[in-house]
């Protein structure tokens, strides 16, 4: 696929909602025919210096620059040969065969700001591996079609899985190889997607509010992000927990509400320094000392609690919830395989940070995190189980906590099984 070709898939995907005007192509007008107006030409600004690794001078943002897909490409292009990029390495050659969806999570869906969860995957996304919904709620496949949060509704069993980025399924190469379409094959159950790409138990909880009257099942696969967040900084919102792009809302909250239109009016280079102002590297603590580390799980297990005892609450008395454990590759799958040990190691040199909190914290803190689940899902009347004790075969990890299709297939099944176990035992007390 060309560069031509790239731009007009993300531009069809993220501002057309998949779907293009009849005779829409690379020269139509972006700008005059008000495809783009200056919110999303900015954010497309910012899309293309992002993932064709490139800076555009204040003197290039006008709009002759971005009259088409084709006089982008162009101007992309020439910026790209004079950097006299270096080859690629086998590694990368490797990396990019083995992985070539994975562009489309990272910097095609990315997440946007979305009204109560605050960062979500965008509405009406459209692209070859996954699809949203007028919510930017995944889709997924049951025997009837696509489920989604207008669907669901009419369907005879309807349950929901609610959680983070394991849950949404992010890895699966498409929205029928994802974990809950694998639920759906499996089980009795329509499944609707609530995934909350990066989110805390909170996100959670918000994104299932407007469906938990009408689920007779409700399925939890979570409880590794609350901890990963703690880890990784002390909170500023202690109140509510930590979660991510905290920095983002932390730094933006010196602004005036009332100012924020007026803000994305100002000028490119006005436009540059405000966010370069509000947009800064979190702070980071590592290493941890042993009695932080501690008390940062503590607060991770406190924040689980009340949510689920929430959920608990909101959900009809006749309906059963699950809680299901998410995964820690470091902890699930002691010997990994050769592709595997490749994406580790690779993803370890590329965010040193992240992986330091999960080689040093998260491996050693799951086992104790898992035994306080088990207790708390019991103390509330929940089924617990803790997928890091599956026996998984093959190739199933992308990083420590996301999954191939095969993995996806292997947690899915096992899930439906021991549902339908944990229902069956219930039933007949």
């Amino acid at each position: 696929m060309n560069l031509e070709q790239e731009l007009y898939r993300h531009i069809v995907s993220r501002y057309l909602h998949g779907q293009s005007p009849d005779g829409f192509d690379q020269d139509s007008a972006l700008i005059a025919g008000g495809i783009l107006d200056y919110v999303s030409l900015m954010n497309l600004v910012f899309y293309v210096e992002k993932i064709y690794a490139i800076q555009f001078g204040e003197e290039e943002l006008v709009p002759e620059h971005f009259e088409s897909i084709r006089v982008i490409a162009q101007l992309v292009e020439k910026k790209i040969a004079a950097q006299n990029r270096p080859v690629p390495t086998a590694d990368d050659e490797r990396y990019a065969q083995m992985m070539p969806h994975w562009g489309t999570y990272s910097f095609g869906l990315g997440t946007v700001v979305t009204p109560y969860i605050m960062r979500h995957a965008p509405a009406n996304f459209r692209s070859e591996c996954v699809n949203t919904d007028a919510y930017g709620f995944r889709l997924s496949y049951d025997a009837e079609g696509v489920v989604d949060s207008q669907s669901w509704w009419q369907r005879k069993r309807r349950g929901l899985v609610i959680g983070n980025s394991l849950a949404f399924g992010k890895g699966a190469s498409n929205d029928r190889a994802s974990l809950v379409s694998v639920l759906n094959a499996r089980s009795d159950y329509s499944f609707l997607n609530l995934g909350v790409l990066a989110g805390n138990s909170t996100q959670e909880l918000i994104a299932a509010l407007p469906f938990l009257s009408g689920a007779e099942c409700v399925l939890v696969c979570a409880g590794e992000a609350n901890l990963n967040l703690n880890l990784l900084r002390a909170s500023a919102y202690d109140l509510y927990g930590c979660f991510a792009g905290e920095e983002i809302f932390g730094n933006l909250g010196q602004v005036e509400f009332q100012d924020v239109p007026q803000l994305l009016k100002r000028s490119a280079p006005q436009l540059r320094q405000r966010f370069a102002e509000c947009v800064k590297p979190p702070p980071t603590e590592m290493p941890l000392t042993d009695e932080a580390a501690e008390a940062r799980m503590e607060r991770a297990l406190e924040l689980e609690r009340r949510d689920l005892q929430m959920l608990v609450r909101l959900c009809e008395p006749s309906a059963p919830i699950f809680f299901a454990l998410q995964l820690c590759a470091g902890v699930a799958k002691p010997n990994l395989t050769s592709e595997e040990e490749f994406l580790f190691e690779r993803l370890r040199r590329k965010d040193k940070i992240w992986w330091k909190v999960v080689d040093s914290y998260t491996r050693k803190f799951v086992p104790r995190v898992s035994q306080a689940l088990g207790q708390i899902c019991a103390d509330l009347g929940v089924a617990y189980t803790d997928l890091n004790q599956l026996d998984f075969e093959g190739w199933c990890f992308y990083d420590h906590g996301h999954l191939t299709d095969r993995g996806y297939r292997q947690v899915g099944e096992y899930l439906a099984g021991w549902m339908r176990k944990e229902t069956g035992r219930q039933e007949s007390r």
